[in-house]
């Protein structure tokens, strides 16, 4: 019952715009507009998302095969944003896995049981709580971890938002 005509008439309504209009950057406030109603960031207030797979540790390669290059341990994680408080939790917990132990001097090799660990973020502050529950301040962390926020797609679009000089390049 339908013709296929998208590629034709969307050349057409390509031709049929101005030169310059073609080229024109869009107004960046109206594109981050789209973006926020169609995702919801304005109503959002938190996102949690989880994950398994591994983490490697810095350290002697032992093979230059890519399946075996670095120390492995499986991991997983949760990580809970706060797009109101801009703030964020996350828990790790590393275990030693499958991946065969090799050579020695590496600290934690093999990993027995499982190794907990909670970063927070808040602000200016970032602090980590380990396995024994002692929190750790870690200051120097906070900014890294505010770009971890502001790099999930709502995050970003929040902030490109709040900012006074929003700019597109086409």
């Amino acid at each position: 019952m339908f013709k296929r005509i998208g590629a034709p008439l969307a050349l057409l309504v390509l031709f049929a715009v101005p030169g310059e209009a073609q080229n024109a950057a869009p107004n960046a406030r109206a594109v981050l507009q789209a973006a926020d109603r169609a995702m919801g960031v304005t109503n959002l207030r938190s996102v949690q998302y989880s994950g398994t797979g591994y983490i490697t540790q810095t350290g002697q390669s032992y093979t230059s095969a890519l399946d075996d290059t670095w120390p492995r341990f499986d991991i997983t994680f949760t990580r809970t944003i706060n797009y109101t408080t801009n703030s964020f939790r996350e828990e790790q917990v590393r275990r030693q896995g499958t991946w065969p132990v090799r050579g020695g001097g590496l600290p934690m090799r093999p990993l027995v049981g499982e190794q907990r660990q909670v970063q927070f973020a808040n602000g200016n502050f970032a602090w980590t709580v380990n396995a024994q529950g002692a929190p750790a301040a870690q200051n120097a962390a906070a900014e890294e971890r505010q770009m971890e926020i502001v790099m999930t797609p709502h995050g970003f679009v929040r902030a490109a938002l709040a900012a006074p000089d929003a700019t597109v390049q086409v």
